[in-house]
């Protein structure tokens, strides 16, 4: 079986908007130099906790996300 990329869960998402740095090397390397997605359950996931004060964003999430490359 081959893939055709990766699908991020949520806390991948939520530690590259906060620091990229608490990932490791290697996942760093493959979010930049694979196909990687998220799904929307994993925006309304985020979504749902940003807006009960849980965690917080500086940014825009998903810009962030689109700019390693990442597409919903």
């Amino acid at each position: 079986m081959t893939s055709n990329g990766y699908l991020l869960d949520s806390n991948v998402l939520y530690w590259l908007s906060v620091d990229d740095r608490l990932l490791g090397k290697e996942a760093r390397r493959v979010i930049r130099s694979k196909s990687v997605y998220f799904s929307s359950i994993s925006v309304a996931e985020l979504s749902a906790k940003a807006q009960s004060g849980r965690i917080r964003f500086s940014k825009d999430p998903v810009e962030q996300w689109k700019d390693f490359g990442i597409q919903p």
